[in-house]
């Protein structure tokens, strides 16, 4: 799957440049930002990056409160709807998690 490919090629490319940690959790893997990340961001200037900014204050303001196992409720529930990007292979699916 292309997105899937690009989403892990990006997520690989963010960590190796210190802009991401990856996390081993019981419920599948989590990536976190880092201390270089926010310089990084804010040296983002185009019109695309200003859009991307205000989507993610209102991901936040929508799903900030809501636990992992709510939120993994309501993306099961989307799947049909959101499309393709969203199959069993998912790179947060627990058994691909390789601390097991």
């Amino acid at each position: 799957m292309v997105r899937r490919a690009a989403l892990e090629q990006g997520l690989m490319l963010y960590q190796s440049r210190g802009l991401l940690e990856r996390h081993y959790t019981e419920t599948g893997v989590m990536f976190t930002a880092t201390e270089r990340t926010a310089s990084f961001l804010d040296a983002l200037s185009s019109d695309y990056a200003a859009e991307l900014r205000e989507r993610a204050v209102w991901l936040v303001s929508l799903f900030g409160e809501v636990t992992d196992g709510e939120l993994l409720k309501i993306a099961n529930s989307q799947v049909g709807e959101w499309g393709a990007e969203f199959t069993m292979e998912s790179v947060l699916k627990v058994e691909d998690a390789e601390w097991q």
